[in-house]
């Protein structure tokens, strides 16, 4: 059997793009509650020469992050060569904290970050529903084949869910 990786997972996007610059950015927060483990991907662009970026995670018991905490471990450095790479950093059942946020240190020169992402997975309740204030669609295709006129493609919403299913079957003959 194979699994969804929609199916049982919600995407949100945490930051638009930021402008080179120096300040930090702070990603809107998550919501933990129903998952178990969340992967970050912040992708950049181009850091200038000399650029000290770094990352980490930051969690809190409220969305506001009145009083937010610096977990320990899920942090990257972005070297002044990574231009137009991406992180990826996971985080599995946190402790304590309900709220969980992605922090990028900018400091020293000029860091673009073209995006932040968040996949929520391992719900809790499936199926899931998309944020649809940032995925236009999510839609899980199986077993596609090459158009022609012998098939015909079915999609499905799942119930509850913002999350579709698309099959392709061959029309009897």
């Amino acid at each position: 059997m194979h699994s969804s990786l929609l199916f049982g997972s919600k995407w949100t996007r945490l930051s638009n793009a930021v402008a080179a610059g120096t300040t930090d950015i702070n990603s809107s927060a998550i919501d933990m509650e129903g998952f178990t483990s969340v992967v970050f991907a912040t992708l950049f662009g181009t850091i200038t020469s000399g650029a000290a970026t770094s990352l980490k995670v930051q969690a809190a018991t409220d969305s506001a992050f009145t009083t937010p905490v610096d977990l320990v471990g899920p942090t990257v450095t972005v070297l002044d060569t990574h231009d137009n790479m991406m992180s990826l950093i996971e985080v599995i059942k946190p402790q304590d904290y309900r709220y969980l946020r992605l922090v990028v240190d900018r400091g020293t020169q000029n860091a673009v970050v073209d995006a932040i992402l968040a996949a929520q997975v391992h719900s809790k309740k499936e199926p899931t529903s998309q944020d649809s204030t940032t995925v236009l669609d999510a839609i899980v295709s199986v077993s596609p084949k090459a158009s022609d006129s012998t098939l015909t493609s079915t999609t499905t919403t799942f119930t509850n869910s913002t999350t579709r299913s698309n099959m392709t079957r061959r029309n009897a003959s």
